[in-house]
């Protein structure tokens, strides 16, 4: 993986499913995460689990239809 350490990686659809896994994958090269998803409560655990497993991530509930 490459060193993201300096890039923040906005990721929409992330609470679950494949969103997650990307977001996990640029985590994991160090990016800075904005965890985007429709539902609050869902977006807050995420972000939550990956601060918990030593990522940083900020969840944000948003619509981008």
């Amino acid at each position: 993986m490459y060193d993201l350490s300096s890039q923040v990686a906005l990721v929409t659809g992330s609470a679950r499913g494949i969103g997650r896994r990307i977001a996990e994958a640029l985590g994991a090269g160090s990016a800075r995460l904005v965890i985007a998803d429709l539902f609050d409560e869902q977006v807050q655990a995420c972000a939550e689990q990956l601060r918990s497993a030593g990522y940083d991530a900020t969840g944000i509930a948003v619509n981008v239809t």
